[in-house]
């Protein structure tokens, strides 16, 4: 029994290792990201994707997102239809813009875990709040130069990936 722990313990590190490092040809900040914050490996090629660009995806994805210090599951909704959806149930979401908004400000430095949990908690107290470059920038200048991975944008503010769907 112990040996076939073992085996086990070792093929998941393996294939942990696998996608972090290559098989896929993921960026190795994502694959970084991934065991720093306990990612599922499946994960890794999506964090590795320009974070910019997810909005604009013909079919965008939805995120299920483990924000420490708010309750539940942030989502991040970039399809139009799904954001409204889930906000008329709801959930905490974020959409298209505020993700364009959380991107800007994180490659800005200027967005941080705790500034995402008072953003998160803001939106909770007051459905109507969105989250604007102005907020997320606090004041700075986006870096047109910057261009961020999902991954390197979710380990600064501090969120972690529970779920990827697509439309």
């Amino acid at each position: 029994m112990e040996d076939a722990m073992m085996s086990a313990i070792q093929l998941e590190r393996w294939a942990h290792e696998a996608d972090a490092f290559g098989a896929y040809g993921a960026d190795p900040l994502a694959a970084r990201s991934a065991k720093v914050l306990g990612r599922s490996p499946r994960f890794v090629e999506a964090l590795g994707l320009p974070a910019r660009l997810i909005a604009e995806l013909p079919l965008p994805p939805s995120l299920g997102l483990h924000v420490p210090g708010v309750p539940g599951v942030v989502r991040v909704e970039l399809d139009a239809v799904a954001a409204e959806a889930a906000r008329a149930d709801g959930e905490l979401v974020l959409d298209a813009a505020e993700w364009r908004s959380v991107v800007t400000g994180a490659e800005a430095d200027r967005l941080w875990p705790v500034d995402l949990v008072g953003l998160c908690r803001r939106k909770r107290s007051e459905p109507a709040f969105r989250i604007d470059a102005e907020t997320a920038l606090a004041g700075a200048q986006p870096d047109p130069s910057e261009a961020w991975t999902v991954g390197q944008v979710l380990e600064r503010v501090g969120a972690e990936v529970l779920t990827i769907a697509l439309p």
